[in-house]
């Protein structure tokens, strides 16, 4: 039989994951909104544009870290190693990724237009974001593992919050200061899961 502590155990860990997708999902409904009305339209296309080839990146340590959330839950035991082959993948695969953009930042964004090329600094920055994120997707996956949903809320609501209160702050530098703000909010998010990780026993 399942006992009504299980079921109320089980609905905790699920709410708290559900909400704490929403709160992921924040800064990519207002960000938007928020250079359409501070820089114009224009800067706003361009934004689109360059987080959708930067998003590549962050796919990679998503889709490693749901191994390791997968693994971790079959066998506790050998969580050590898994995270250490995770941060190694990650490393090999995200890094080389980000010397191609630094150095071809320029070319792929004149494939969509000379007024593209604008956002090259923003697209170098938002590779950068990816090295804070992959610690941080490492972390949420331990969370999950330990049953932690609430730190993964935490983490989330964090993040969500300084992204959308530092764009507010670095808008007036326009596409660069969406790139600071990015950063920044990711490796704060990066740093509080980190150490809300070393708690767990």
């Amino acid at each position: 039989t399942i006992s009504l502590s299980s079921l109320s155990g089980i609905w905790k860990f699920t709410a708290d994951n559900y909400v704490a997708s929403l709160f992921s999902l924040l800064p990519y409904s207002i960000v938007p909104i928020i250079i359409l009305n501070n820089i114009g339209s224009a800067e706003a296309a361009y934004y689109y544009i360059v987080l959708m080839i930067a998003n590549v990146l962050f796919i990679i340590p998503g889709s490693v870290t749901k191994s390791l959330f997968a693994e971790g839950s079959h066998n506790e035991e050998h969580i050590g190693v898994n995270i250490l082959k995770s941060i190694i993948f990650i490393g090999v695969t995200t890094i080389p990724c980000i010397v191609v953009i630094f150095l071809g930042a320029e070319f792929v964004l004149s494939i969509f237009g000379a007024a593209y090329v604008s956002g090259a600094t923003l697209l170098k920055i938002l590779s950068l974001a990816s090295i804070p994120y992959g610690l941080y997707s490492i972390n949420i996956s331990l969370f999950k593992i330990a049953k932690k949903a609430h730190y993964y809320l935490i983490c989330n609501a964090v993040y969500a919050v300084s992204e959308v209160f530092l764009v507010y702050y670095f808008i007036d530098q326009g596409l660069n200061g969406i790139g600071y703000a990015t950063i920044s909010s990711n490796t704060i998010a990066a740093l509080l899961a980190t150490i809300l990780a070393i708690r767990i026993k």
